[in-house]
């Protein structure tokens, strides 16, 4: 647990000590994998991410499972070339939806390391990884879990 959470604390402040440029006040509406989200930069250095997404998946030897999520996520922000960011935070996501009939909830913490790269000054592409992830999913009809996950996303906002 220890060396997690050196971990998360080094992804976390790599990138505090330096300013992206011009990024102060915009704000982004796209698209996260399956998410729609809406991003803010609050100055040269922090930004902050709103999202959320819906699912409805109805097949034969499954059944029906519906869910929605949302998340909310905080990074710092450096500039490492021209129009080129790091990007590193902390995400957290709360899941809710049914499966067979079962109603589930799910939290997750995901910290992460990117980087996006700004077009022209409004339109962004980015990649994040999340090395790992705590997931804690609590459902009716089947026992509690926690468990760690690795995976990555990418992104695309338009920026005003």
């Amino acid at each position: 647990m220890k060396k997690i959470m050196t971990m998360l604390a080094v992804l976390i402040a790599l990138p505090a000590f330096s300013h992206a440029a011009d990024m102060t006040g915009k704000f982004g509406l796209g698209l996260r994998n399956d998410q729609f989200s809406a991003r803010y930069f609050v100055n040269n250095s922090f930004a902050t991410e709103l999202g959320t997404a819906f699912s409805y998946v109805d097949t034969d030897n499954l059944g029906i499972t519906r869910d929605y999520n949302v998340l909310a996520s905080i990074f710092y922000v450096r500039e490492i070339h021209e129009d080129i960011l790091l990007e590193a935070g902390i995400t957290a996501t709360y899941l809710k939806g049914t499966y067979n009939n079962n109603k589930f909830n799910e939290y997750v913490l995901s910290p992460f390391i990117g980087m996006e790269t700004i077009i022209k000054g409004h339109f962004g592409l980015d990649f994040k990884v999340i090395p790992f992830s705590f997931d804690h999913y609590d459902c009716t009809g089947l026992t509690t879990k926690g468990y760690f996950s690795m995976h990555g996303s990418l992104g695309a906002h338009y920026y005003f």
